[in-house]
């Protein structure tokens, strides 16, 4: 539907207050609200103009810089799927220069220097369905409007030449409705059920290695070691996806096609069964590689979130390649036995699999969807009506949220799987660390009991 006007966006003395005020027969928003405290504050102050049923809001944060622009403006913008993405709030704007003559600005290409912007992006949810007494999100529309948010902030990066980064603040999704029935139902359900999807991450090489040992292994590879370090300093999950194939085409000396053959069989030499098969590793490289490295003929090409699930398995087999591969650029999959890896993904891409006690898990500050990281750097609170609760994921209380990974540990050989649950309490007002971390593992599939806490 085409809109009649532009959105107001009015500034008053609590920050950025902007209404989808002419959708003519549609909704208004909800807002965002600065608290004497820096926190923001989501409020269902403006309900629909119609009878929706349910209406689901996605909460995200774009942060630009590398340079960091001046400022940006609030505004709504429409994402090509048709959903409506509005910046609510900004933060870290630079003081306009006066004068008639505009100033040449001087910009620094620091992380620290940052413009940080607060959007929510809302779409028609549907009938509301609760099971055990927490709302089952759909999928399918939460994806659009995490698409939309990205949308708006790949237009940002360009129109300011600058980095961005999306990331959730806690809470990171809202449910609201107007209609009575579907409030009662909201109001007598205990939250949104939460996925708690994560991306489970090792460090792979045991701590007590000498490094004089890892000079030795690599002293005829180089390159493979470049490559990997490449990979390994990338920011985003297409640039490390790029590099790690770089990894094995340097090492069996072939191109995509004559990669697939010589890598199944060196990893399934390995010491652990990780469940490796000829329709993943050749996936990876008709499919995978070429849509994160072509964009012609394909409708389809890869993106953040698309390779993201992958780089868990594709970094294990890089790190065996490099290190117990015997003949170095060369077409064959015979193995040397320099290292055994400390740990590595099953084929279900969630179950970490340790190899030795003294492993080192990476807890992934990530959102309940597995999408985007944590941003700490904004409180929202929503309040009722609208319900923005995730059992197991958040609390109460300000800055807590709950992130788990799945292990199974080899080295016990047991084969029995846990649910790894941390508790992060976090220091909203500083933003800047998290502070009380304690967390254990869990059995699974009996009812979670903590095993032992530890702290950081």
């Amino acid at each position: 539907m085409a809109r009649s006007k532009v959105a107001d966006c009015v500034m008053n003395r609590f920050g950025w207050n902007c209404m989808l005020a002419a959708w003519p027969d549609e909704w208004r928003r909800l807002n965002w609200d600065v608290t004497g405290g820096g926190a923001i504050e989501l409020r269902p102050r403006c309900w629909p103009l119609r009878s929706v049923a349910v209406r689901l809001t996605r909460l995200a944060t774009i942060t630009l810089s590398r340079p960091a622009p001046p400022r940006v403006s609030p505004l709504t913008f429409r994402a090509s799927n048709g959903i409506v993405v509005t910046i609510c709030q900004v933060k870290g704007e630079q003081v306009a220069t006066s004068g008639p003559v505009p100033a040449t600005r001087i910009a620094w290409p620091y992380e620290s220097t940052a413009l940080r912007l607060a959007v929510e992006a809302t779409t028609d949810a549907g009938p509301l369905v609760i099971s055990d007494n927490l709302i089952d999100l759909p999928d399918d529309l939460r994806l659009d409007l995490e698409a939309a948010i990205v949308e708006l902030a790949d237009l940002l990066s360009v129109r300011h030449q600058c980095r961005r980064v999306v990331r959730s603040p806690i809470p990171c999704i809202a449910v609201s409705a107007s209609e009575e029935g579907e409030l009662t139902l909201i109001a007598s359900a205990h939250g949104i059920r939460a996925p708690l999807r994560s991306r489970p991450r090792a460090v792979l090489l045991p701590e007590q290695w000498p490094d004089l040992a890892l000079c030795s292994a690599v002293e005829d590879r180089a390159d493979g070691v470049a490559l990997l370090a490449d990979a390994l300093s990338e920011d985003g999950p297409v640039g490390q996806l790029h590099h790690f194939f770089r990894v094995f085409e340097r090492a069996f000396r072939s191109g995509p096609g004559g990669c697939v053959d010589p890598l199944l069989a060196f990893l399934k030499t390995g010491p652990v069964d990780l469940g490796w098969t000829n329709g993943e590793v050749s996936d990876w490289f008709t499919r995978l590689r070429p849509e994160a490295t072509h964009a012609d003929r394909r409708e389809i090409f890869t993106r953040s979130a698309d390779a993201e699930p992958f780089l868990g398995r594709l970094e294990y087999a890089a790190y065996d390649v490099v290190l117990n591969k015997r003949v170095w650029r060369a077409r064959d999959s015979e193995r040397r036995d320099v290292v055994a890896l400390a740990a590595g993904l099953d084929d279900d891409r969630e179950t970490l699999r340790l190899q030795r006690p003294d492993t080192t898990v990476v807890m992934p500050w990530v959102d309940p969807f597995g999408l985007f990281a944590i941003d700490f750097n904004f409180d929202v609170k929503v309040g009722p009506p609208a319900v923005s609760a995730m059992p197991g994921y958040t609390s109460d209380s300000p800055g807590v949220y709950k992130t788990r990974v799945q292990i199974q540990n080899d080295f016990e050989g047991t084969g029995e799987k846990y649910y790894y649950e941390v508790t992060t309490h976090h220091l909203r007002s500083s933003g800047e660390k998290a502070v009380g971390v304690k967390g254990g593992p869990t059995k699974r599939p009996t009812p979670r009991k903590q095993r032992r806490k530890k702290r950081r």
